[in-house]
């Protein structure tokens, strides 16, 4: 299953679930350049805030979009964040 835009809805839900064929659902959905580039951009979006940050984004394509960032606000344990790049 996965979930896709409702271009035909007038009103919530505008989404809906979609059967996939099993080779199509075995696929990843990111691959290694997007996930650098989601990484890369988190970090940082998290160093100018100075602190961890919730981020919400969407890849179209081959385009990354940040939809929006905000400070976490709850104590969370420390991280260290390695990329290989």
């Amino acid at each position: 299953m996965k979930v896709a835009h409702n271009e035909e809805a007038k009103e919530a839900p505008f989404t809906h679930e979609v059967q996939v064929e099993p080779e199509e659902g075995d696929q990843v959905s990111l691959n290694s350049d997007q996930l650098v580039e989601i990484a890369t951009a988190v970090l940082k979006i998290e160093g100018e805030m100075a602190q961890p940050a919730d981020v919400e984004w969407a890849v179209v394509g081959d385009q990354l979009y940040i939809l929006q960032a905000r400070p976490i606000t709850t104590a969370l344990p420390k991280l260290e964040y390695f990329i290989d790049t």
